[in-house]
């Protein structure tokens, strides 16, 4: 807070420090210790941002009460949502997504309904969907979950097909809205061979990455396309869940605005004629991001290709400590017990959009990679000897994301591939005992004394 009260030269600067200020502040919310004086200015700080900044410093305020969480931020998110800027709009549903369901009022409900229909300003049908998805995130009633399936009679092609293939998604995976969905596929106007035989390209998958008795990794793929075919945006979740709680790990989401002005294509349904403009955004551990912007208009475009190394563009790219922990607990019996533990990720995500006028063709592609580290020790611990056991797992993991468009003729040839490589992974244990030796013990972790015992075993 000090910092930003500060004149800041470097708008980057600025606009990162704004950034962090609403993580740290999810921090201690989330902790229950924004409460205080510092806490209540850092939300009005950025509540009144978010609600009179302009558009140079709009974005940042607006990831600022994403990251941070709070109910509060609930009306000014919802103003920005029906805006005429789709990338206020868009981080603002987002947003809104991440927040607890208890927090989406039914005044709040009927605002997002109002703008998955199009009504007021907002007709972009990537903010109509956004609406929707949002909506059905936040558990909503009965009546509106049927309201929302009704109005995809109205809608276009690939919306109706794209939040048809949302819920079945939704269905499998047990969100707690699928019942409230399965109630209303059994009203017969909606549950019919004419509404569920749209065409469209659009698609939205669940599935496991990794499934454990303790937890399981799964993701969630969605791809909207125009109806001129072309991608208008994609998002990939990757979500850790275990028995009572789900922990959003990344999420990656690319969007792409007005390519149809480069192609000579028409309109969407209630589209409008912006500039031709690509970016990434990423969301790690439920912080958000600074989205990462490919090109914006055509004369950007054609700049980037001539002067394009064809690397592709990093989101996010990092080690980070997510957990170091040390305790000493005394036993029943006694005896002392030293645990530690360590949790260590490398996470790298890129994404690159090639656009080839010559051949007629474009490439997005985005790729994801991880890899986690676990090391954790236990040892007991008398005056004449120590025993305890360590052990280390380790896993990684790389998803690839790739959309071709081949548009020399219509209508367009659209290829989809998602890769995922092998999961390997892997758990290290040893066991080990030591005695005193001039009344000194060796350490347990480079031992040069005699080992009583040790065992080793891997899976």
């Amino acid at each position: 807070m000090t910092i930003l009260q500060l004149k800041i030269a470097s708008t980057e600067v600025h606009h990162t420090a704004i950034i962090v200020l609403g993580a740290v502040l999810g921090r201690l919310c989330k902790a229950e210790l924004c409460h205080d004086e510092v806490g209540k200015a850092a939300i009005s700080f950025l509540s009144h941002g978010a609600a009179h900044a302009d558009d140079t410093t709009l974005l940042p305020f607006l990831i600022g009460l994403a990251n941070a969480h709070i109910p509060s931020s609930v009306p000014v998110l919802l103003r920005h949502a029906a805006g005429a800027s789709p990338q206020a709009a868009a981080l603002s549903m987002a947003a809104l997504q991440r927040l607890p369901a208890k927090f989406i009022s039914a005044e709040a409900q009927i605002s997002l309904l109002a703008i998955s229909r199009g009504e007021g300003s907002t007709h972009d049908p990537a903010i109509r969907i956004l609406a929707i998805e949002t909506l059905l995130m936040s558990e909503p009633p009965y009546d509106i979950v049927r309201a929302l399936l009704a109005d995809l009679h109205n809608a276009t092609s690939e919306m109706a097909r794209f939040v048809l293939a949302k819920v079945a998604a939704m269905i499998r995976a047990s969100h707690p809205v699928s019942l409230t969905i399965q109630k209303a596929l059994r009203d017969p106007f909606i549950k019919n061979y004419d509404f569920f035989s749209r065409d469209g390209l659009s698609s939205a998958c669940w599935g496991f990455i990794s499934q454990a008795n303790a937890s399981n990794i799964t993701y969630n793929l969605d791809i909207l396309f125009s109806t001129n075919g072309l991608m208008r945006r994609s998002n990939m979740d990757v979500i850790l869940q275990g028995h009572r709680d789900a922990l959003l790990v990344s999420q990656v989401t690319l969007e792409a605005e007005g390519l149809q002005s480069i192609f000579g294509e028409g309109l969407d349904a209630g589209g409008e004629d912006t500039d031709a403009t690509a970016r990434m955004s990423a969301l790690l551990f439920g912080v958000q991001l600074k989205p990462v912007e490919f090109f914006r208009g055509y004369g950007d475009l054609l700049s980037k290709i001539w002067s394009s190394t064809g690397e592709p563009t990093t989101a996010v790219k990092g080690l980070l400590s997510l957990s170091r922990h040390q305790q000493e607990l005394v036993l029943g019996s006694g005896l002392t017990l030293i645990l530690h533990g360590d949790v260590a990720l490398g996470i790298d995500i890129t994404g690159n959009i090639d656009v080839s006028i010559w051949n007629a063709k474009s490439k997005t592609v985005i790729s994801s990679k991880g890899a986690v580290v676990v090391l954790a020790t236990a040892a007991v611990v008398t005056e004449n000897w120590k025993k305890g056991v360590e052990v280390t797992t380790d896993a990684e993991v790389q998803f690839d994301t790739t959309t071709t468009v081949h548009f020399s003729r219509s209508p367009y040839l659209i290829c989809l591939q998602m890769e995922r490589s092998t999961f390997p992974y892997r758990t290290l244990g040893s066991l080990r005992s030591s005695v005193a030796e001039s009344d000194s013990f060796t350490d347990l972790q480079g031992m040069k004394g005699e080992l009583a015992n040790k065992n080793t075993w891997s899976c």
